[in-house]
């Protein structure tokens, strides 16, 4: 900050002017920018043109792809003194928990496995049911606790009546050495 005086040249018939300058500190638009990973195909934020502290702009690109990372820009509008601010968007792909869900068939009354809560491929969550039924057919869904970054999976389970053969035998004599 300082003045400035214009002093002209002599024999101009003109006087001298001064120029008062202040700097004043850019201000920080506070946005609470953190980088941010998303699930691909998952929830971003909206991108708001306000900062909490009252400064006024345009990011570009002006929506978060919840496909593709990038970075995002806020430009503050003309005249607000202000600063631009960055924000990182890492999107990861999702994970499946990889637990044999292949349509079970299980005999009334038989062995039904237990439902892991933790997949071999290390997801944890909870099942729904909790436990697999003998005696009625239903799904069961896994779903991922939050923050893994994981889709839920379905188990069916059939669960059949059981039977007896029926091979239509009738008695039969065999001769000796015949």
């Amino acid at each position: 900050s300082g003045n400035y005086t214009f002093t002209p040249n002599t024999g101009q018939c003109a006087t001298s002017v001064t120029l008062s300058v202040t700097i004043t500190n850019a201000v920080t638009p506070d946005f609470n920018v953190t980088p941010l990973t998303v699930c691909t195909g998952g929830v971003v934020p909206t991108l708001n043109t306000t900062s909490s502290n009252g400064i006024t702009g345009t990011w570009a690109p002006a929506v978060i792809s919840n496909t593709a990372s990038g970075t995002y820009t806020f430009t503050p509008n003309a005249g607000q003194c202000a600063t631009s601010v960055t924000l990182s968007v890492t999107i990861t792909n999702s994970i499946t928990p990889d637990f044999n869900v292949i349509p079970l068939t299980v005999c009334m009354g038989g062995s039904v496995p237990t439902l892991n809560t933790t997949s071999p491929n290390g997801i944890s969550g909870t099942w729904a049911p909790a436990v697999v039924s003998n005696s009625a057919s239903g799904n069961y869904t896994f779903t991922p606790n939050a923050g893994q970054c994981a889709t839920p999976v379905t188990l069916s389970v059939t669960i059949t009546n059981a039977f007896t053969p029926d091979f239509n035998v009738t008695p039969v004599t065999v001769c000796t050495g015949g």
